[in-house]
């Protein structure tokens, strides 16, 4: 048993449950490898808030307190990674999107190209648009590449004309360049805003462990995406949101030693608080005595000395054996699988900003962008019963969401000119974020309609920067604030 949780050892895992009061369904009895995901950091956190007393006299703390509410939250981190291939979709990351309230839509495996030479910078000239989906994503490839700029450009589908031939497919915003004829078209995966997950009450399950500790939490409900693109580093995305409940799990030891003759068996363990505060949050989980796995069938917490555990035996293909006094009792670690999707982080040196003075613009330019960060807020209410200090929440519904953006990078005389966004007065824009170039490592955002509420100039650099924020606006009939990509 290692003497520290070390950071190098974590594993997360996410799965959905069934519904946000009904944490079964895989990952939520014991995390699965399929469910691992590869994250740069990860929390899952409970809290025991006191509420003070107010008729203190002295200066002494106001004593004893009243406890509140039990809370629980989670927090991932990690990259906005691509598909990794041309016909793969974006992972494990799509189940966590979909639970922080984006739908998608799949249209990856569609492929046509360019028929004759009318195409424009926002209407593609199909052979057939068989599969292609209005307000979806479609990868159109440049003819004309040549190392300078991108081989494919994403764009979000406006509309879709089948009536005669060729297809007509409206894009926005505008291309950077004309398709020429017979130019592969193809479709992609993408994300958006939607105001359907509470209807579900889509939930997640979240499992991180080190050595020797874990934290599960359950009915997670993500309220912030956090979005960052360009800069000096792969695109990246934090997920974080409350959650309904949480256990605590970490090592510790056999108070008496066990036999390998009865199923189940009475364990006596050394620290009654291993599996934390709430016993029957911690039947189910998986624990390693020496070589063999057992899960907790009950919890006897009567004994302030020491806490019972009735042990399910050989789990998960492991061997019963007999164990001795002081054996180490750890939670099992389940292991990690990173071929389910997800593909490979977008290099910050790849890929390309174009921005237009509206979303119908026919002509678009590229903008000298250095990182774009944006801040999805899809908050929920939750229906609470307060009577108790226990987790006590029953559901939830979705609130308005407030999408905001922020850009920084070099001022360009001709692009903002064209768009003009220096003009406080007229601040509308469209931009499409894209890095990454060749089929199956392209992700990126695309925003209709920003509000830029700040054009601010940094004067005294050596070349004039810039740094817009505002907010990504939805329309009542045709958008929403926001679409990711992958292609």
């Amino acid at each position: 048993m290692a003497n520290t949780d070390r950071g190098r050892n974590l594993e997360a895992f996410i799965a959905g449950q069934n519904s946000f009061l009904d944490p079964s369904g895989q990952g939520a009895d014991y995390p699965h490898t399929n469910d691992s995901v590869r994250v740069l950091t990860a929390s899952a956190e409970g809290g025991s808030p006191v509420e003070l007393r107010e008729d203190k006299t002295g200066s002494n703390s106001a004593i004893p307190g009243m406890p509140q509410r039990m809370t629980a939250s989670a927090s991932v981190e990690l990259y906005l990674g691509t598909t990794g291939g041309a016909t793969n979709g974006p992972g494990v990351i799509q189940n966590i999107l979909q639970g922080a309230g984006f739908e998608f839509i799949d249209t990856k495996t569609v492929a046509t190209t360019v028929s004759g030479g009318s195409s424009t910078a926002t209407k593609v000239d199909c052979t057939d648009s068989a599969g292609l989906v209005v307000g979806g994503g479609i990868r159109v490839e440049n003819k004309n590449y040549l190392g300078e700029k991108l081989e494919y450009e994403v764009r979000r589908i406006q509309s879709i004309d089948a009536s005669g031939s060729p297809h007509l497919v409206q894009v926005r915003p505008a291309l950077s360049f004309v398709p020429a004829n017979t130019a592969l078209v193809k479709g992609c995966v993408t994300a958006h805003p939607a105001d359907s997950r509470d209807e579900n009450q889509n939930s997640l399950s979240v499992w991180v462990q080190n050595d020797n500790s874990f934290d599960r939490a359950l009915g997670w409900v993500p309220d912030t995406v956090s979005i960052s693109l360009g800069g000096d580093t792969a695109p990246r995305v934090t997920i974080s949101g409350t959650a309904r409940s949480h256990l605590r799990g970490f090592a510790t030891q056999l108070s008496a030693a066990i036999s390998s003759t009865a199923d189940p068996y009475e364990a006596t363990i050394q620290n009654n608080r291993a599996v934390g505060s709430s016993s029957e949050l911690g039947v189910g989980t998986h624990w390693a005595i020496d070589n063999e796995i057992v899960s907790i069938m009950a919890i006897d917490t009567s004994d302030p000395a020491a806490t019972k555990w009735w042990l399910n035996r050989a789990e998960l293909g492991s061997s019963v054996a007999t164990h001795l006094i002081n054996a180490p009792v750890t939670p099992y670690s389940y292991g990690v699988n990173f071929t389910g999707g997800g593909g490979e982080p977008a290099p910050p040196t790849s890929g390309a900003v174009f921005i237009a003075g509206n979303y119908n613009a026919p002509n678009i330019g590229t903008l000298q962008i250095g990182a774009t960060t944006f801040d999805v807020g899809a908050a929920v209410g939750y229906q609470e019963d307060h009577h108790g200090d226990a987790f006590k929440v029953g559901g939830y519904v979705q609130t308005a969401r407030e999408v905001k953006a922020t850009m920084s990078g070099w001022t360009n005389l001709q692009t903002l000119n064209e768009g003009n966004i220096l003009d406080t007065f007229n601040n509308q824009i469209s931009f499409c974020i894209q890095q990454g170039d060749g089929l199956g490592g392209i992700v990126g955002v695309i925003v209709p309609q920003y509000l830029v509420e700040v054009p601010a100039l940094d004067r005294g650099a050596d070349e004039v920067t810039f740094e817009f924020s505002g907010r990504c606006v939805a329309s009542t009939s045709d958008f929403t604030e926001m679409m990711i990509f992958w292609g």
